[in-house]
């Protein structure tokens, strides 16, 4: 069925999505296919996305190599509805390989509202800080611009981050579940700080206003 999967995409029949929902239905080792989640991808469309969506929930999609949360990465970065959808999904699943795939991607489209989305998701599941959310944390502190438009060489930079930082100060001064990943992440971009350099609108504490010392280690100095 390979070459009906490849042309699939480029048929200018509105049912095309249909078919390969069906073919999935019918024989769920297509799912175990690549040309088949190529094939809905290339469509483009918001449904085809969904779709992929649905069926990583269900736990019916197999994502070999990140192919697929990959795809859905770059498909959510053009799309805000499927971001949102993505997002909406993660912050209500339980731990599990479907979350699993779209914490994936979500790293990949990492900003200040998917760090504290992860936060919250860390700590409903009991999940301590790993280097996934330190990943998408450097994603969200980080910034790249090419040396120039034909190089793939690229500068790093800092990126003001002083709405999430004092985000995740008020959670670790709400002392629960999510103010150790909090302090975790805040620490974090501290350091990339120290790497990359301050920004020069952002404050070197988090909230000067809150009337606690940050970092703590200050308390005792």
């Amino acid at each position: 069925m390979d070459r009906l999967l490849i042309a699939l995409p480029d048929s200018p029949h509105d049912d095309a999505l249909q078919v390969l929902r069906t073919l999935a239905e019918r024989d769920k080792r297509i799912l175990d296919d690549h040309r088949w989640t190529s094939s809905v991808f290339r469509l483009g469309t918001e449904a085809a996305a969904r779709l992929i969506i649905e069926l990583i929930c269900d736990g019916k999609l197999p994502d070999r190599d990140g192919f697929s949360t990959r795809q859905l990465a770059e498909f959510a970065k053009r799309s805000p509805p499927i971001r949102a959808e993505i997002l909406q999904r993660h912050s209500t699943m339980p731990a599990g390989k479907p979350s699993a795939l779209l914490g994936s991607t979500l790293l990949e489209i990492a900003d200040s509202e998917i760090v504290l989305t992860l936060v919250h998701n860390y700590a409903r599941n009991t999940k301590p800080y790993d280097g996934n959310l330190a990943y998408a944390v450097r994603q969200t502190a980080v910034g790249k611009r090419p040396v120039t438009d034909s190089s793939k060489a690229y500068y790093e930079f800092s990126v003001s981050l002083t709405d999430l930082r004092k985000e995740l100060f008020a959670m670790i001064l709400a002392n629960n579940e999510e103010s150790p990943i909090a302090a975790a992440c805040l620490n974090e971009i501290d350091e990339l700080r120290d790497e990359y350099g301050r920004v020069n609108d952002e404050p070197r504490h988090p909230n000067i206003d809150a009337g606690h010392t940050w970092p703590r280690e200050a308390t005792r100095t």
